[in-house]
């Protein structure tokens, strides 16, 4: 399949606008998109078959769930981009993902996460009649310090699609963090989630197949 031309398509671009305004409609800045719908769409057509697209600034903000983040948002435009790269990839991926891969994937998450957790535990356990020990760790400052070019070349390992690689590319470089280049990916950006399983895909390998790790979830 040419993912390109399928991103490039009207309807697939129509189809992810609606998508990606889904609970957002209320939005000042969704509104004054919508209200010139298709204006925006053919033009952003145009943009990505000529490869005149740019990708715009972001604004920075603090969000409290309840620890504090800081967020980067991307204009409505580049937002719908990258909600079109992300409905294009994702079914690509996630084929790829381990079964106890659940962060920002269809019909996982945290509730399924902390089933299978429970389960291993029971089995580890045995049932509750002996001691069972888990480590838990997190990557510190994961989404600082993403490194560009490797998840630019992960994403070349599974993706053959030169045009649609460019894109990623530009969404990819879009983005640093503390000044520093090539380093990074926005906490704001729907394409981030994505990204950020590509690239820990390589430590769920690793523990599960080099470590031999049975019991392990994300």
């Amino acid at each position: 399949m040419n993912l390109f031309k399928k991103m490039i398509s009207l309807e697939y671009l129509f189809d992810c606008w609606d998508l990606f305004r889904r609970g957002k409609r209320q939005k000042p800045d969704v509104q004054t998109f919508e209200r010139h719908r298709e204006d925006h769409i053919f033009a952003l057509q145009d943009e990505l078959a000529s490869f005149t697209y740019t990708h715009g600034p972001y604004i920075e903000f603090d969000v409290f769930d309840p620890k504090r983040r800081h967020i980067s948002a991307a204009s409505v435009k580049d937002r719908l981009v990258h909600q079109l790269v992300y409905s294009l990839l994702s079914p690509v991926f996630d084929k790829k993902f381990i079964f106890h891969s659940f962060s920002s994937r269809l019909e996982k998450g945290t509730h399924l996460a902390c089933k299978c957790l429970r389960d291993m535990i029971r089995k580890v356990g045995r049932n509750g009649s002996c001691h069972c020990f888990s480590l838990k760790f997190d990557v510190r400052k994961f989404f600082d310090t993403t490194d560009h070019g490797i998840l630019k070349h992960l994403l070349r390992r599974v993706v053959k699609d030169e045009k649609l690689l460019a894109i990623t590319d530009i969404i990819i470089d879009s983005f640093q963090t503390g000044g520093i280049k090539k380093t990074g990916l926005p906490l704001g950006n729907l394409t981030s989630q994505l990204f950020a399983n590509v690239y820990l895909h390589e430590l769920d390998v690793f523990v599960k197949e080099t470590l031999k790790k049975k019991f392990y979830l994300r």
